[in-house]
């Protein structure tokens, strides 16, 4: 792990509270964001406090690969949704027949980056119809 410039930890920290603010719009429980960012157990804040720092290259780049994901349909919903943020926080926790029947929230918190891809795919008009 290398050292972490006064800048990055000012920009990796900007990133995170972005991050941890969507997950509460959502209305994600602290045990459910654990699992968007990738970790089974433990406190968001504290990992993203770890990010803030520097992680060992393997842990940082899962991170940023879930915190990108969260970002991605955040910003996909924001478009959707240019005039609405409660529209596009309700979008994720209503069921969608293209799930199942399963609000997206529980796609993304259950199946992880896998199930985060499946939701950017459909809202960038990828997924499967029909």
């Amino acid at each position: 792990m290398g050292t972490v410039s006064d800048l990055e930890v000012q920009r990796r920290r900007d990133m995170a509270r972005v991050v941890v603010q969507v997950m509460r719009d959502w209305g994600l429980p602290p045990a459910g964001q654990a699992r968007l960012l990738g970790a089974e157990h433990g406190d968001p804040r504290r990992l993203l406090e770890s990010f803030e720092e520097g992680l060992d290259e393997v842990a940082e780049a899962r991170l940023l690969r879930h915190m990108s994901a969260v970002l991605t349909i955040h910003t996909a919903l924001r478009q959707m949704h240019p005039q609405s943020t409660e529209m596009a926080n309700y979008w994720v926790s209503t069921p969608h027949p293209y799930f199942n029947e399963r609000p997206p929230l529980d796609l993304m918190v259950d199946q992880g980056l896998e199930g985060m891809q499946q939701i950017i795919d459909h809202l960038n008009g990828l997924g499967e119809w029909g």
